[in-house]
């Protein structure tokens, strides 16, 4: 069986972010800002993320920005979904791969960050997990040269 080169963890740093820009409608409120215990899924992912690498949040407008208390960037085209923040996560990331999540998971691990750069093939642009063939876009870690793309 063909070996295949992996990332190396120790020449590619990581950095992190977080999607929290969405609008909110099935939840009613902004999901960045709901609780576990004392903390927001925001804040509980920061403190998951941003001992570990560069972080940054991507929100919907400059108010929500400031709420977070954490390097943001603003959704330059609004109502556009995912795409918008993962590609301006893209642009902005001071490091060559970056993993991104939802503020809604924020019981996500910096492990499943690790792994998924450990096990994704060099040359590769993405490395997610996938549940019964679908493939969700976050919870998984980009290249920056998918930045036109994104």
């Amino acid at each position: 069986m063909e070996q295949t080169a992996r990332l190396n963890l120790e020449k590619v740093p990581l950095s992190y972010g977080v999607l929290a820009g969405g609008m909110s409608r099935r939840m009613g409120c902004d999901k960045a800002a709901l609780r576990i215990g004392e903390q927001t899924f925001l804040e509980h992912l920061a403190a998951e993320f941003a001992e570990r690498g560069p972080f940054m949040v991507s929100v919907r407008d400059e108010k929500q920005g400031r709420e977070t208390g954490r390097p943001y960037i603003m959704d330059v085209n609004r109502g556009i979904g995912p795409m918008e923040g993962i590609g301006n996560l893209l642009t902005w990331s001071p490091t060559a791969y970056i993993f991104i999540c939802a503020c809604d998971t924020p019981y996500l691990r910096s492990e499943l960050a690790d792994y998924l750069a450990g096990v994704m093939p060099d040359g590769s642009d993405c490395c997610a997990c996938s549940d019964a063939g679908r493939v969700p876009p976050l919870g998984a870690g980009y290249f920056r040269r998918l930045i036109e793309t994104a």
